[in-house]
């Protein structure tokens, strides 16, 4: 027992060393929401400053010992102030990789100013004075030092409660936390608070550094080394959260300190060495409360934030001279091992180049088309490379079976941990591919039996010609190049088209019918694949393989060759790879600090040319104004030919109803905690009639919709359409049996053009690739045949809604939901879609359910209006009915509204 006691208090001394690491980067994200990778650096200096100044003024007063922490932290946080308004405050709206990329530059700078400051060795710094002894505990000593922390975390923790609670400055903070824009509103200046929350951070991160001087040597890995810890502690507490992150910090210590202590036991005949366990455990509890508690154990929901996206030119299959050129690269690259005699380091260096460009490569597959950013994607490269290094070492299996079988190692990771992963979005998918990483490469580090620990696997050389090195480039020059090609032709098939839109407008590409989780999740399982490879081609090219090509830092350097390159192009990650390689291969031959030459390109590309270098062609070339392909019109025109449409076919003002049920609504409710949003409201509709849903603002209208579409579940009650129940679907599998739906706010593909956007609809319906005249077919019943070609994020608002209309008509269904389909419009726009939706509705017999604010447009297009107040059905009838029903009159305040409007 006295053990287990020892152990546990090394673990609470180890809760406040980790808290205090991870409490300045909780208080950043929560209030900045940035991913601060370069929080290990601001701990790293301020360990160096208070070592240095420690080692300057002498340790012999306490003055000077905790005197140099202090102003050590102070100089840190200053200077990360500096950092906040200089690159920082411009990248807050920025996606969340370009916050990652940003401040991992500045890693990478502030790693190279240390080294250059303080060379490369380890420092080891001075004891606390007064404290460098122990104190007995049940006969066993605990040291005076370890008890002094034990005190200091809850202490800080307290101190930091207090600043938060009691001054203006908290309030502001706490204001933040839980809504900046709001914060905003009321005109706080948030670019300051921004800049003081950043510095605080920063100082309290090198605070627990100088608190660690007397326990652990100032190291130059100590950076990347501690953000995994500090990540993990940030996540499994809540984001945001500070009493969570004392919580999550308790939890982790102490799972390692009864690992450590319980060593090695034999469970059920099997022996368990615990004491192996401990970075393993720390990344299983992150996995487990990101997928069953995304925002932490303390945490609550962060509201997702508008994010800037750059605009993106369209991808295209490439004319011919693009063809030519990429021909010209291969033969250039096919080269190189002439050129061995001269210069022998240069095909090290390309082949190096040739697997990270498969490795950028496919990690560009999810981030740009898709749209997904992983933390991890070094994981399943590292799992290819230790399947091929097992396989060869373990079970003495030939070369050629091992190329074959072993990228399946990382196919099988991706398919296992994508598919957790892609059931969250955003910051919460990043850090659970982080944790997913962080698990492999614990269990890959601490498995010294099988996996070779730290020490990695060794002997894996490339058999009978290929053992020739420059066979082995061709080889593998081959092997890159047809899996180039074969990613190429994915984004250009309907799959790629599918993840473009999920990445796009992810409601829209779910009310066309595209199961966004599965689309990404495969997305995920290809990605992996050929990582795998690169993997597998990495480790018969160095011969062996080691637990550092799994860690964050091979993430990153995947996700910094996607930048450079460029992540709006396809031929961006190969440029990014090949660049990145030269600067680490070339320029480290020629000077060690490579790291911040690297750290200012990324800089430059963050702040100032977010395509990458693919991009400066069209920046700094002169580009001339793109005209109209052939056979399109001027924008302004376009709604001549959607009046031609109608003409063919207007409406009758005496249209009746007749038909069969096609949907029916019975007793359907939506309840959020004690609010009613609808209550037990039914109603039917007929094929061919147009059944519009009006009422004041918050009665429900949306409510409904949403549940008919499926992106809500009703509390209780059932919609049956064509008899059948709608119960448990969701809105890809409701629009599969026929029911279109467009949005209040119209959204479309906007990276694709107008004929894309309808192609991507009618591959869905399909099932199959639909050629071009069928989808200008479609966009000529929407008139909008004449800019097929345009960018979709070109039109006019009007011409989005007939485009969005279109690709809910692309599947034929027999039912139309409309949210609101004339809100922002002018008043010409509104008829002229509404007309066009009557002379559909009437050619394809097809029913439509809307809503609308414009009574106008209700009276004069509708055959039925159902009138909700309130989350009830308070009137049904025609319009006539309508305008002289009391009760609506009395929600409506006023007969103005429904009489003099709609002209009856």
């Amino acid at each position: 027992m006295e053990a287990l006691l020892i152990q546990l208090l090394n673990g609470l001394a180890s809760t406040s060393s980790l808290f205090l690491a991870a409490l300045g980067l909780t208080i950043i994200f929560g209030v900045c929401r940035v991913v601060n990778f370069a929080h290990g650096s601001f701990y790293m200096l301020g360990l160096y400053l208070a070592y240095s100044f420690s080692m300057r003024w002498g340790t012999e007063s306490v003055l000077g010992f905790w005197g140099s922490i202090v102003v050590a932290a102070v100089i840190v946080a200053v200077l990360a102030a500096l950092i906040e308004i200089l690159v920082l405050r411009r990248i807050y709206k920025a996606p969340e990789l370009f916050q990652l990329l940003a401040t991992f530059a500045i890693l990478l700078i502030i790693s190279d100013v240390v080294l250059w400051q303080w060379g490369p060795e380890d420092l080891l710094g001075p004891k606390a004075p007064g404290l460098e002894g122990a104190i007995s505990i049940l006969n066993r000593s605990f040291p005076e030092y370890d008890v002094l922390l034990i005190l200091l975390g809850p202490a800080i923790l307290l101190a930091v409660w207090a600043l938060l609670r009691f001054t203006r400055f908290g309030l502001y903070v706490r204001a933040a936390t839980h809504d900046r824009e709001m914060l905003a509103a009321l005109g706080v200046n948030q670019a300051w608070l921004f800049t003081a929350v950043f510095a605080l951070g920063s100082f309290i991160a090198a605070l627990a550094a100088g608190l660690e001087l007397p326990r652990e040597p100032a190291s130059l890995s100590i950076d990347l080394n501690l953000i995994g810890d500090v990540f993990a502690v940030v996540v499994i507490g809540g984001m945001g959260s500070i009493p969570g992150a004392f919580l999550a910090a308790l939890l982790i210590s102490e799972i390692k300190a009864i690992c450590i202590f319980l060593g090695s036991q034999t469970l059920f005949g099997v022996t368990v060495e615990f004491s192996q366990l401990t970075l393993v455990m720390q990344f299983v509890l992150m996995a487990l409360v990101l997928i069953f508690r995304p925002w932490g154990l303390l945490g609550k929901p962060q509201q997702s934030l508008p994010r800037a996206l750059h605009s993106e030119p369209p991808l295209n299959p490439g004319s011919t001279l693009y063809r030519l050129g990429a021909l010209a690269m291969f033969v250039l690259l096919a080269t190189f091992p002439s050129l061995a005699q001269q210069w022998p380091y240069l095909m090290l260096i390309m082949q190096d180049g040739l697997i990270m460009m498969l490795f950028a490569s496919s990690l560009y597959f999810i981030a740009g088309p898709a749209g997904m950013v992983s933390f991890g994607h070094a994981a399943y490269f590292g799992v290819g490379a230790y399947t091929a290094a097992l396989l060869v070492t373990q079970l003495a299996w030939p070369m050629w079976l091992v190329m074959l079988l072993a990228p399946l190692g990382g196919l099988v990771a991706a398919m296992i941990f994508g598919w957790f992963s892609v059931r969250l979005t955003g910051i919460y998918m990043a850090m659970l591919t982080l944790a997913f990483a962080q698990f492999i490469w614990s269990v890959i580090f601490q498995w010294d039996g099988f996996t070779g620990g730290s020490n990695g696997l060794i002997g894996i050389w490339p058999e009978g010609v290929l053992a020739e090195p420059r066979y082995y480039y061709y080889f593998s020059l081959v092997v890159v190049a047809i899996s180039l090609l074969l990613i190429r032709r994915l984004i250009f098939t309907p799959f790629g088209y599918a993840m473009r839109a999920s990445r796009d407008a992810p409601l829209r590409a779910q009310a066309i019918g595209i199961p966004i989780k599965r689309v990404q999740w495969q997305a995920f399982i290809v990605a992996g694949f050929f990582a795998g490879i690169s993997g597998v081609l990495f480790v018969y090219a160095k011969g062996s393989i080691s637990p550092d090509e799994l860690s964050v830092g091979r993430s990153v350097d995947g996700l910094v060759m996607v930048l450079l390159g460029g992540i709006q192009a396809i031929s961006g990650p190969v440029v990014g790879a090949v660049s990145y390689v030269v600067l680490h291969d070339w320029v480290s031959l020629f000077s060690e600090y490579w790291k911040a030459l690297l750290g200012v390109i990324i800089l430059f590309l963050v702040l100032l040319l977010p395509g990458g270098l693919v991009s400066i062609k069209h920046r700094f070339s002169f580009v001339p104004k793109r005209t109209a392909p052939p056979g399109s019109q001027p924008l302004q025109s376009v709604a001549t030919s959607a009046t031609e449409v109608l003409e063919a076919s207007a409406p009758s003002s005496e249209h009746a109803v007749a038909g069969e049920v096609i949907l029916r609504v019975k007793d359907i409710a939506k309840r959020y905690g004690a609010f009613w949003a609808v209550n037990d409201t039914s109603f039917d509709i007929k094929r061919g009639e147009m059944l519009a849903l009006i009422g004041p603002n918050g009665a429900g209208k949306s409510t409904i919709f949403n549940m008919v579409g499926g992106q809500l579940v009703p509390s209780s009650g059932e919609i049956y359409f064509k008899g059948q129940s709608l119960k448990g679907l969701d809105a890809a599998a409701i629009w599969s049996k026929g029911i279109g739906r467009t949005f209040q706010i119209a959204t479309v593909f906007h990276s694709m053009s107008v004929l894309e956007n309808m192609q991507v609809a009618l591959n869905q319906a399909r099932r199959q690739g639909v050629s071009s005249p069928e989808a200008e077919d479609m966009l000529a019943q929407v008139g909008l045949e004449h800019v097929a070609h345009r960018l979709a994020s070109e039109l006019a608002y009007g011409d989005v809604k007939r485009l969005e209309l279109g690709m809910a008509l692309a599947h034929q269904p027999a039912l139309l939901l409309m949210d609101e389909p004339t809100a922002g419009m002018a008043p010409g726009e509104r008829h002229l879609l509404m007309r066009l939706v009557k002379s559909l509705s009437l050619q394809r017999h097809m029913a439509v359910l809307f809503t609308e604010h414009s009574v106008d447009v209700v009276f004069n297009y509708a055959d039925r209006i159902l009138v909700l107040a309130e989350g009830r059905l308070i009137a049904e009838g025609t319009a006539a009915d309508i305008a002289e029903n009391e009760q609506v009159r009395a929600v409506y305040l006023g007969q103005r509204v429904l009489s003099t409007e709609a002209g009856v």
